[in-house]
């Protein structure tokens, strides 16, 4: 599960807060020899009417640096 939260502001004086959340089962992992990516649509909506449309690619993956064997990437070692 992955998520955002925050407030932004929306117009002159308008400030609304925002939680986001979201799942992808079973993700394919972003790594040098397949750089797997998602893309997130978001859509805000007023009384009914878009207001405002984004979009961000990411990639899904953990990254980790041992002091005695060095980087890691989705858990494995990479040099």
């Amino acid at each position: 599960m992955a998520g955002a939260s925050g407030s932004h502001t929306i117009g002159a004086g308008l400030t609304v807060g925002l939680r986001e959340a979201f799942a992808v089962a079973d993700p394919v992992l972003w790594d040098l020899e397949n750089p797997a990516q998602y893309t997130l649509r978001s859509r805000l909506t007023f009384e009914e009417r878009e207001a405002d449309v984004g979009e961000v690619r990411f990639g899904i993956r953990s990254m980790r640096v041992d002091p005695d064997e060095g980087f890691y990437l989705n858990d494995r070692p990479l040099k």
